[in-house]
């Protein structure tokens, strides 16, 4: 499954999740765990990782906006996020 993310948010829960909130371009299909991703920030490969599946919200987003999800570390931030241009690309 190929697609691309365009991030507009991310979230750090203490459960030891990373949520990346944004727009998927390439796929309406619900994106599933083990998906690995590369993560580019202003155009530059900075991680690769596995995401950990898609994250399904009660009601849907007015932008479109779906959720990701990752158990492995990221050093990002919501304003860091807002700030750049941080995507995820399907491997």
């Amino acid at each position: 499954m190929n697609f691309e993310m365009k991030i507009a948010d991310v979230f750090i829960l203490s459960s030891g999740y990373t949520i990346f909130v944004g727009e998927v371009i390439g796929t309406h299909d619900l994106i599933k765990s083990g998906q690995k991703v590369n993560l580019f920030i202003d155009g530059l490969s900075r991680q690769c990782f596995e995401t950990h599946g898609e994250w399904k919200a009660n009601t849907n987003s007015p932008q479109g906006y779906r959720s990701l999800s990752t158990l492995e570390s990221v050093d990002l931030t919501s304003e860091f996020v807002k700030n750049h241009r941080c995507t995820l690309i399907s491997v």
